[in-house]
């Protein structure tokens, strides 16, 4: 695979922290779904994208055997993959967490750590940026259905569905589908870029197209939030959802919020 095909895997595993990060803040929103098996199939993704990573970087079985003999933290993650997500193994031992929270914080630090290890095969472009965000989730805790979220892009884009002249192009959705697009085609396709309902959902939207961009058209195209922006962010979401009086979970607070952000009147 090329850096920036890596580079889907990596951020696969990011988001699937980001995930964790959100059902640990709105846990008590989530009582009547099944928590669990949402936060296992979260850390099934995370395990199998970061043992992709390594296996594309240490291709022997001796490569494998030498660095998890030496590297307690890659031994882990394939001791994860192997025992518990790929197979279920009688032998496994699952970690006991005394929080979500205590649980995201060790899965960031080896992916954190993953990423140091595979830099040489990874973008010097690409930045993990965690955000306590599960863009179905928050839709869910958020009340937001279809025509509510219709009724959003209705008012941020004026020219949303309005008919164009231009070409139109096939879309390319999933790096993955690199393999079956010819090398003389690929200006021939377009990568989607979308904003999102909000601010971590656009940073995410935006990175992932970022890689389908690179991986198409072999650019090197980034970017990212600064972690004193995320808080300026996280703040200004608390004083606008104060000073409307709605609570954060509340869509019609969202759309204030969207509103007072691009400063526009609600």
């Amino acid at each position: 695979m090329t850096k920036w095909e890596l580079a889907r895997y990596l951020m696969d595993a990011k988001k699937s922290v980001d995930s964790i990060m959100y059902i640990a803040d709105v846990l008590p929103e989530l009582e009547h779904i099944p928590v669990r098996a949402y936060v296992n199939s979260n850390r099934q993704t995370f395990y199998i994208c970061c043992c992709v990573l390594l296996d594309n970087v240490y291709l022997s079985k001796k490569e494998k055997q030498a660095i998890r003999s030496k590297d307690s933290i890659v031994t882990e993650v394939y001791y994860q993959r192997d025992k518990n997500y790929a197979h279920k193994d009688k032998d496994y031992e699952a970690v006991a967490y005394d929080s979500l929270n205590t649980m995201a914080a060790e899965m960031r630090e080896q992916l954190l750590h993953i990423a140091t290890v595979c830099k040489n095969h990874l973008p010097p472009e690409v930045t993990l940026d965690f955000i306590p965000y599960d863009r179905i989730l928050f839709r869910m805790v958020s009340g937001i259905t279809k025509a509510v979220e219709d009724e959003i892009y209705k008012g941020r884009y004026a020219r949303l569905n309005t008919p164009s002249d231009g070409s139109t192009f096939p879309l390319f959705n999933d790096t993955e589908d690199i393999k079956s697009v010819d090398d003389n085609d690929r200006s021939q396709y377009a990568v989607l870029i979308q904003d999102g309902l909000n601010i971590y959902e656009g940073l995410q939207n935006r990175q992932d197209s970022c890689v389908r961009v690179n991986v198409l058209h072999n650019q090197h195209i980034w970017c990212q939030i600064t972690q004193a922006s995320l808080e300026q962010m996280r703040e200004l979401y608390g004083t606008v959802f104060k000073e409307c009086g709605c609570q954060p979970k509340n869509p019609v607070g969202r759309i204030v919020l969207e509103l007072e952000l691009r400063g526009e009147e609600p």
